[in-house]
């Protein structure tokens, strides 16, 4: 599964472009990116865009929830909720590390400039706050992108200046 959220939690004059437009666009870009290369993956690759996300993950809770007949069929699962800063790795147990590693690594030699790391966990996390958390609590692997660069969380996330001028285009294309 690759995922966003579709729903915002703004400020008057913001226009959800950092929370959670990027996922948004990062979600549907790699669904586009793989529908125009004509890829045939060998499994199916669900795109989803919840919604509910900021007042307490009701659609991934409900799409855990409803589909829970089919978790152990789902390989992993991304979420990007970060906002407007680069991917710059994610974590994983000892045993993953090496299938993150390749994303890392193809992603790094794209954007030497915005390198990628990936953390070894002892466990999955359980908790957060984006859509990965609920499929995590149901043993789902599931994985939210860590972010650096300029872009101020504080500044941006959840205030009137979540807007298009705070995403820094180049950090969107790395996404």
């Amino acid at each position: 599964i690759v995922g966003g959220h579709l729903d915002s939690w703004d400020g008057p004059g913001s226009q959800g472009t950092a929370d959670n437009g990027t996922g948004v666009t990062a979600a549907l870009e790699a669904a586009r990116i793989l529908n125009k290369a004509g890829a045939k993956p060998a499994r199916t690759i669900r795109f989803i865009l919840f919604t509910g996300e900021e007042q307490g993950l009701f659609g991934s809770r409900e799409y855990v929830k409803q589909h829970a007949n089919e978790l152990s069929k789902i390989s992993c699962v991304f979420i990007e909720d970060g906002g407007a800063n680069p991917e710059s790795g994610t974590y994983g147990l000892a045993s993953m590390a090496p299938f993150l590693q390749v994303i890392a690594d193809i992603s790094t030699a794209a954007f030497p400039e915005l390198p990628m790391k990936i953390r070894t966990v002892d466990r999955m996390p359980r908790g957060g706050g984006s859509d990965h958390a609920p499929f995590n609590q149901a043993g789902v692997p599931a994985f939210f992108w860590d972010e650096e660069g300029t872009q101020s969380y504080t500044f941006v996330h959840h205030t009137q200046n979540d807007r298009i001028e705070h995403v820094p285009a180049n950090y969107m294309i790395q996404s």
